[in-house]
């Protein structure tokens, strides 16, 4: 898999070749981690989400990229980088293995550098995180 990108100054498009475990996700988010190219990569068996989260050091360069950190906790999934570093995961309602749509959803922001984290409730996800991304 290959991240385009354009280099507006030049005028010129860019190839951007991803981690190698890529091939095996679900679900990607694409963003920045202090001030490095951050992508993060879910996979799911079930209603268990593993993800992991990649930074490019050197931008461009395939080889910089580094496996950052591994989020494996039942029912979590990515939803986006915050520009303070956190991370804002969802933890999603299942029954029997399978996810539940539409349900009171509770968020976490993770610190990948204390290693804290925080639950933020909420009625309306979808409000929230346009809330959120205003000041993220």
């Amino acid at each position: 898999m290959i991240i385009n990108s354009l280099d507006a100054e030049e005028e010129v498009f860019r190839v951007i070749h991803t981690p190698p475990s890529f091939k095996n996700c679900v679900e990607s988010n694409l963003g920045l981690l202090d001030g490095c190219l951050c992508l993060s990569l879910t996979k799911r068996e079930y209603c268990e989400r593993s993800t992991e989260v990649w930074v490019m050091n050197i931008y461009g360069i395939t080889d910089s990229w580094i496996k950052n950190f591994v989020v494996t906790i039942p029912h979590l999934g990515l939803l986006t980088c915050l520009k303070n570093g956190e991370f804002l995961m969802l933890v999603q309602s299942c029954v029997y293995g399978v996810p539940v749509e539409n349900t009171n959803s509770a968020m976490i922001c993770y610190n990948p550098h204390s290693r804290h984290s925080r639950y933020i409730t909420s009625h309306n996800i979808d409000e929230t995180l346009r809330r959120l991304r205003m000041f993220s």
